[in-house]
């Protein structure tokens, strides 16, 4: 069957919106919208655009073909004090900030868990969410460089 090109993009649109990246995408709201933005770029740098205009459309300026701010421009940090920093890309600022976005791993970890539930992912496409979300964490700053061992500042 061949389907006519208009009927085409619309289906592989739904098809990319029923994967588990569509799903938790389209179900993030408020900050978790913008670190599941960041995860997907980080995770799936040449499927992103294509991902941001079907499921979350809000993000993305199509005129330019980059994400509206604010956005997260890098990876998530863990910092000293055990609380998850980003930098932040804000609406007419030139230059990123790094910026608090979680108190700590636990809060990060727990509305992880909360979207993954609102975004119905089965068993496998939960685990490869997580996995996504522990590779956006890459550097802990809590771990000495000279010793290896972590340490907590207050």
């Amino acid at each position: 069957m061949v389907l006519a090109p208009d009927l085409a993009i619309r289906r592989h649109a739904n098809d990319l919106r029923g994967m588990w990246q569509g799903r938790v995408l389209e179900h993030s709201e408020g900050r978790m919208m913008l670190v599941v933005a960041s995860m997907l770029a980080h995770a799936h740098p040449e499927h992103f655009h294509i991902l941001m205009i079907v499921a979350k459309p809000v993000l993305w300026d199509t005129e330019r073909g980059v994400p509206k701010p604010p956005f997260l421009a890098s990876i998530g940090k863990i910092a000293t004090d055990g609380a998850i920093v980003a930098d932040v890309r804000e609406p007419g600022m030139l230059k990123p900030h790094e910026m608090q976005i979680f108190k700590s791993v636990d809060e990060f970890q727990g509305l992880c868990r909360k979207l993954a539930d609102r975004a119905r992912l089965s068993d496998p496409d939960r685990e490869q969410f997580f996995i996504c979300a522990k590779n956006w964490l890459a550097a802990d700053r809590r771990i000495d460089p000279a010793t290896g061992e972590k340490r907590i500042v207050h």
